[in-house]
């Protein structure tokens, strides 16, 4: 059954019905309830199992990476401000290419 969802209902909202009894279960046992598979059995997707990976490689790189050096960044910030800072483009283009290649864009 349809409802349309641009308008009331022409009836009662149907409730599922929790106990159905098919013609045939996945077994191919008749008159036996499909039974849903518990939280603790049912398969991930497989993205979800990707993402959980990548996510705990991530924790463990970030745990492992040095802690951030506050002073360079406050001389940074400092020489940024009084217009001293200068950027090497060459080195910055270089920084991106190995970026890529890390990620696995390189072309």
């Amino acid at each position: 059954m349809v409802d349309k969802i641009d308008g009331p209902s022409p009836g009662p909202a149907r409730k599922p019905d929790s106990a159905r009894t098919p013609a045939a279960t996945p077994a191919g046992r008749p008159g036996e309830p499909v039974s849903e598979a518990s939280p603790t059995t049912a398969v991930r997707p497989e993205s979800e199992v990707v993402e959980s990976t990548l996510l705990k490689r991530a924790e463990s790189e970030v745990n492992n990476a040095p802690d951030v050096d506050r002073q360079q960044i406050n001389r940074i910030k400092e020489a940024i401000s009084n217009g001293e800072f200068q950027v090497d483009p060459e080195r910055v283009a270089k920084a991106f290419i190995e970026l890529e290649a890390l990620l696995g864009g390189g072309g």
